[in-house]
């Protein structure tokens, strides 16, 4: 076997690799910005025209959706469900459930708009129909355990996220550049990460080659000076 096609099938896989990373990286995946309770161990009834709003949640960052767990109440059909963001006696974002859900499991409501991160909210759930509906969630002391329901306090967690449009990991890279190079010495800056990567990228597959190259020409002179030594 030449020196080419084994230096060809020691740096296939390994570009096939680089590619197929760059290619998970640039998939895209919904971002969560926070989660009050993965648990549905306790069912809230939502009655016609009820407002039930999970107070105090805190979300590091923006987001532009809510994922709940909801059902319709005794196994028939969901009613429209008004989903909203507050602060104080302000409306920040707005966003809808359609009506015709049946089994319980966690559904997602993009938000009319974004929301900032950084400052606490409140996350509301109005029943719009004329059938209830049934929220999902458990007692806990995590953060954004008190649900209000009318005037009406408690202790619960709902099975609630805070979500944003998706994001590939490619497209957030220099962000994560720019925040790698916050703790540097002076003159690094995230350009130092963006040559450091391209030169593993590049670098890597035609190390690879070339090894083999060489091991393959040492080979063939080791075996010429054994050919010339029996003669």
């Amino acid at each position: 076997m030449s020196s080419r096609v084994l230096a060809a099938l020691v740096a296939v896989p390994v570009v096939a690799a680089v590619v197929a990373v760059l290619i998970g990286a640039a998939g895209n995946e919904r971002d969560l910005t926070l989660r009050t309770n993965g648990f549905a161990g306790e069912q809230v009834p939502l009655n016609i025209g009820q407002r039930a709003c999970q107070l105090r949640l805190l979300p590091s960052e923006s987001f532009d959706g809510v994922r709940f767990g909801v059902a319709g109440a005794d196994g028939n059909p969901g009613p429209p469900l008004a989903v909203s963001v507050r602060r104080g006696g302000r409306v920040l974002a707005r966003g809808a459930l359609p009506k015709g859900y049946v089994l319980q499991q966690r559904r997602n409501v993009a938000l009319d708009r974004s929301v900032a991160g950084g400052r606490s909210i409140r996350v509301c759930f109005r029943n719009d129909g004329v059938r209830p509906a049934v929220l999902f969630g458990y007692p806990s002391g995590a953060r954004g355990a008190d649900l209000a329901i009318g005037r009406r306090k408690r202790v619960m967690a709902l099975q609630l996220d805070l979500t944003r449009e998706p994001r590939s990991a490619l497209s957030m890279l220099g962000t994560i550049l720019d925040r790698a190079s916050v703790l540097r010495p002076d003159g690094v800056g995230p350009w130092l990460f963006w040559l450091l990567g391209a030169a593993v990228l590049v670098g890597v597959p035609l190390l690879l080659v070339a090894a083999v190259r060489a091991a393959l020409a040492g080979g063939g002179d080791r075996g010429q000076s054994l050919t010339r030594s029996d003669t």
